[in-house]
Formats: C-alpha cells, structure tokens, sequence
C-alpha cells in the first residue's frame, strides 16, 4: 500500500507538470518513453498476475519488468537534461524519486508474492466462490 501511495501521489505531481509547463516539450521522444514505460509496467503486473495459474507467463512478465525500469531510466535522462540545461523545476525531480521508490516497492512487492506462491489467494478465491 505504501509504495502504491508514493507512487500514485508522485505520479499525480509530475503529471500536472507534464500537462502545464513541459506540455510543448513532452511532444517529442519524451511522450513516447512515458507510454512506452507505462505498457510494459502495467504489462508486467498483468502477465505477473496470470501467472499465477500459468508459471509461463513469469519469463514475459520479468522482462516487461526489467523493460519498465530501463525506459524509466531513460525518461530520467530526459528530464535530468532539461534540469540542467533550462533549471526545470525541483519538484518534478523531487517527483520522480517518488515514482522510482514507488515502483520499485510494488513490483519488487508483486515478484515477492509470486515467489512465494501468491499466499493467501487460494483462500481468498475459496471464500469468494462460497
């Protein structure tokens, strides 16, 4: 829940940069990395999910992952560049450390739960179908 929060109130802050101030900028390859980023993070939860009666989909989904982090250290680049070359604002860097912990806490939090077995769903399932 927590790293869900941090990156949900994260993601909400840099957004509203995203819409106002660097709406022009983000018209280039940058837009392009975030939706990118974007499928393969929620990609990677979907298949991590349907794995859980089908192992086959963990190899796709820990590359969705892996993927997730390296175009989001790519958009890093590009908003580091733009800090430094244009002084952007602080606070949408402060933003993006909210996003990077955030989403290193939940999917490292969705890989733990797929490594242990999902405890707790068989039991929830059962009591959802009685």
């Amino acid at each position: 829940p927590i790293g869900a929060a941090m990156f949900t109130i994260a993601i909400a802050i840099d957004t509203i940069g995203h819409r106002t101030i660097y709406k022009e900028v983000l018209r280039g390859g940058e837009q392009l990395i975030h939706h990118i980023t974007i499928v393969c993070g929620v990609g990677s939860v979907v298949l991590l999910v349907l794995a859980y009666d089908r192992p086959v989909f963990a190899i796709p989904a820990m590359v969705l992952t892996v993927l997730s982090f390296v175009y989001s250290l790519i958009d890093e680049l590009f908003h580091w560049r733009r800090y430094i070359r244009t002084q952007a604002d602080p606070v949408e860097m402060w933003s993006h450390v909210g996003i990077f912990i955030g989403h290193g806490i939940m999917m490292l939090g969705w890989w733990r739960c797929y490594q242990l077995g999902y405890p707790g769903v068989r039991e929830a399932l059962a009591a959802l179908a009685s």
